[in-house]
């Protein structure tokens, strides 16, 4: 078994942006399957966006970080963003930051903590090397 500096893992990463002001609640979807490493930041980059220019927009970069892999679990950090609720709905006094832990199979849903326009994102931990 490798060391666990050594482990990759495969995570499904998704975005979708929304507009509160969009009546036809339209939305982009962005995906990628993504070999990951400890020290890896999944952004709006990584899924080919720019980062915000405008100091109005800086709310919509977040950064979700691979900060261990061990042998059956992956520990994220996440900045900028907020776990959704089980409800699907998104806490806005909720912390920016924080970990959370995904075993192969299971998903974490997170959210820009804003009421006008955000992302909807989700990490999902496919497989472990």
């Amino acid at each position: 078994m490798p060391m666990f500096e050594d482990r990759t893992a495969v995570v499904t990463f998704q975005a979708s942006s929304w507009s509160g002001w969009d009546r036809d609640g339209y939305s982009i979807v962005t995906s990628a399957q993504l070999k990951v490493t400890k020290g890896m930041a999944l952004t709006p980059e990584t899924l080919g966006f720019g980062k915000p220019d405008h100091e109005g927009l800086q709310c919509m970069f977040y950064e979700v970080t691979v900060e261990r892999i061990v042998e059956d679990r992956v520990l994220f950090e996440y900045n900028n963003i907020v776990i959704k609720n089980q409800s699907g709905t998104i806490n806005l006094s909720a912390p920016r930051s924080g970990r959370f832990i995904l075993r192969p199979g299971e998903s974490m849903q997170l959210a820009t903590p804003t009421m006008d326009a955000g992302v909807s994102v989700s990490v999902t931990l496919d497989k472990i090397h």
